[in-house]
């Protein structure tokens, strides 16, 4: 008996051995498995990194993940799972694998590409895992995690703004699009869409260091377009290191050295890319955006040029041209490069606004409305277009119309400060005191300290002769700017019309401190003493205000004198 049972034990034992040999991962023994640091991922060589490990590993530095095997062994479960079918059916471990890795993820896992790419988290292989949902790099990421478990030859491939898997063991090559479901898609088919350039790293099979570097290209292009710059920064340049020859990589690190206002290394990361691709317009252009940073308008200009030259039909160099000549006040060669912008790309809505605003500042209203017009029928909700045609308007005369813009303006933008300013100039103009105190009382909401509007509007409430309300706002003026002759005098004013001489002389004192030599101010003082009463000062202060010039009321000084001499 005790025989037997060893017999079966060993039998047993033999099972399961010859199971775990069939399901041992291929990726079993690679170095990359145990990688934890930045460092140590940099050091390896490119036969021993492991994808799935590296990319876990690095999501605990810049994403809520903090369990890294437990995503490792979901991956290789999920690898396991495969191999077990592909064992039940006698499918070898090559491109005939390929569907039932496609049934698995995409129909029965249901593995989708995320619908809105603004989020650096679903770049991440534990957020796909766990949203089943990704961008085309987290997917392809996932999908090669998995091959290399299976051994099967597949590699990351990266053309402009994509990125998808290809197998290719020599003898049979294809493409797999992990956002259609792993379809097969031919590289004709990529070319006609992306169009990447020749002679680069796209449409290649890449390294699993390029393949890293694409994650980590995408990622640092993430956080530069939702402002954690300094994210940015450090994860493009672990691109770069990775991906010498990832022309993106070396773009995007060289805007971010732009947004941070250090243009000479923006201009070393241009250069390495144009060393890859030297025929490029847009490395030409980035080129010449670093020498404008730098102040070298003469450079920033040919490189312009030359992206122009290369590529005639990419406007981004015309438009930037023209701003160098407006800047340096040459408008006629301004307009001449909008112009030839505007004749290659009708549909775009800067090149008009640009051309608008200069016709505006040249004094040519027609003009600028003619091109504020082609601005809105392609942009109606164009704050700025907006704006500047109820400024033509303005210097027309034409203020009613010009309400109408600026209506439309902050109606979009409730916080366009411009907009308000032309409200109160067209109502101004239109003599619309109620609705201009309301334009002012709304820009003061927006610039609480803003010290031209608090005297603009104190000014108005008081022609409307509410002295109470332009009191009170002379005196919040005043707190912003005490030595202001002329809020001291119009706060005076406020409380004479309110008949409380007491305020009225506190302030016309300080008035003619700052003003010893106005008439008009010493006039003021005498009547203020006159009407509390305090008739010796009274005259003292109208002698004054004659004195300097101004035309007293010679019956009051009379009977001043009368009553001083009693």
């Amino acid at each position: 008996m005790s025989r037997l049972i060893s017999t079966l034990s060993f039998v047993v034992i033999l099972m399961l051995a010859t199971t775990l040999f069939a399901q041992k991962l291929y990726n079993a023994d690679k170095t990359g498995i145990d990688v934890r640091t930045i460092d140590k991922l940099l050091s390896l060589e490119d036969s021993d990194i492991d994808i799935a490990s590296a990319a876990l590993h690095f999501s605990k530095y810049w994403s809520t993940n903090s369990n890294v095997l437990r995503y490792r062994y979901i991956i290789d479960d999920m690898s396991r799972e495969i191999l077990k079918r592909l064992d039940k059916e006698n499918i070898p471990r090559d491109y005939r694998a390929i569907p039932v890795i496609n049934k698995y993820l995409f129909e029965e896992k249901g593995f989708r590409p995320t619908p809105n790419a603004d989020d650096p988290q679903d770049l991440f292989l534990h957020s796909v895992i766990n949203k089943k949902r990704g961008y085309c790099l987290s997917l392809s990421i996932l999908y090669l995690s998995i091959s290399e478990r299976l051994g099967l030859p597949l590699y990351g491939v990266v053309v402009p703004g994509h990125f998808f898997v290809r197998y290719d063991d020599g003898e049979y090559r294809f493409n797999i699009e992990t956002t259609s479901s792993g379809a097969s898609i031919s590289d004709k088919d990529y070319i006609r869409r992306f169009s990447p350039p020749k002679n680069s790293i796209y449409m290649k099979n890449l390294t699993s260091r390029e393949t890293l570097a694409c994650f980590f290209n995408n990622l640092g292009n993430c956080y530069m377009q939702s402002g954690e710059i300094k994210n940015a920064e450090y994860i493009l340049k672990l691109s770069s290191d990775l991906g010498d020859s990832l022309v993106e990589a070396k773009l995007n690190l060289g805007n971010v050295y732009l947004k941070e206002d250090k243009p000479k290394l923006a201009l070393n990361q241009y250069k390495a890319a144009l060393e890859i691709l030297p025929d490029n317009a847009q490395i030409n252009y980035n080129i010449g955006n670093a020498y404008n940073q730098l102040g070298q308008t003469a450079n920033a200009i040919n490189s312009y040029e030359t992206a122009i030259n290369l590529n005639p039909n990419y406007t981004k160099p015309y438009k930037s041209i023209a701003l160098i000549y407006k800047e340096e006040g040459t408008i006629n060669k301004a307009i001449y490069w909008l112009e030839k912008a505007s004749s290659i790309d009708t549909k775009d809505p800067t090149i008009y606004l640009s051309l608008a605003n200069i016709y505006r500042t040249l004094g040519k209203y027609d003009m600028a409305i003619e091109n504020y017009l082609k601005t809105l029928e392609l942009a109606p909700n164009s704050t700025s277009a907006n704006i500047g045609m109820g400024f033509s308007k303005l210097n027309l005369g034409l203020y009613k119309e010009a309400i109408g813009y600026f209506d439309i303006a902050v109606a979009d933008s409730p916080d366009a400060i411009n907009a308000y300013i032309g409200l109160s100039i067209a109502y101004k103009n239109l003599g619309n005191n109620y609705a201009l105190i309301k334009t002012y009382e709304r820009l003061l909401e927006l610039e609480p300290d803003n010290l031209s509007v608090m005297t603009n509007l104190a000014n108005t409430y008081y022609q409307e002769q509410e002295y109470e309300n332009a009191a009170k706002n002379y005196e919040i003026a005043l707190e912003i700017s005490p030595q202001s002759p002329d809020i001291l005098y119009n706060l005076a004013a406020s409380y004479v019309m309110m008949q409380e001489y007491s305020k009225a002389l506190k302030y016309h004192l300080l008035f003619v401190e700052l003003a010893p030599h106005s008439g008009e101010g010493y006039n003021a003082l005498g009547l203020d003493y006159y009407y509390i009463r305090d008739y010796k000062n009274a005259l003292r202060y109208l002698n004054l205000a004659k004195k300097n010039g101004f035309s007293v009321q010679e019956s009051l000084l009379e009977r001043l004198k009368k009553i001083v001499e009693k």
